[in-house]
């Protein structure tokens, strides 16, 4: 039987590239890259962000430690499961949704919406990212 899933909808693929994507180096960014984001987007403590394609929080995490209101979301569940468990150990309280970026809409506000790294592109069409952008 063969699936009808985009390849970056394969939860293998993520958790076997993870320790790439995600190495050391990249932790260790993190912090400054969050703060580049809220010098940039004009952001202050208590604004509401939205971090699409959160994957495991490495950027959530820090901009919640900026006092940042910050919800993340992400398709992968496992990569949800290590932000939820980063931000339990960092002290703060963000809210982590398991979605597709191309299903994702909320009637909340937020300051700035970002999408760090590459997922933005994935998608095969210009209408899957016009959708994106639009929700």
């Amino acid at each position: 039987m063969t699936s009808n899933k985009q390849w970056f909808e394969e939860e293998s693929f993520w958790l076997n590239y993870a320790p790439i994507m995600f190495d050391e180096q990249h932790w260790a960014e993190a912090s400054g890259v969050a703060q580049a984001i809220r010098r940039i987007a004009g952001i202050k403590e208590g604004d509401a962000i939205l971090d699409v394609c959160c994957g495991p929080g490495r950027i959530s995490v820090e901009l919640g430690l900026l006092g940042l209101s910050v919800t993340g979301v992400d398709i992968m569940g496992a990569f949800l499961e290590a932000a939820k468990e980063s931000a339990k150990d960092e002290g703060v309280s963000i809210n982590f949704l398991k979605t597709d970026m191309r299903a994702f809409t909320t009637q909340k506000p937020f300051k700035a919406a970002i999408n760090v790294y590459n997922s933005f592109g994935y998608c095969s069409s210009v209408q899957e990212d016009l959708l994106i952008l639009k929700n």
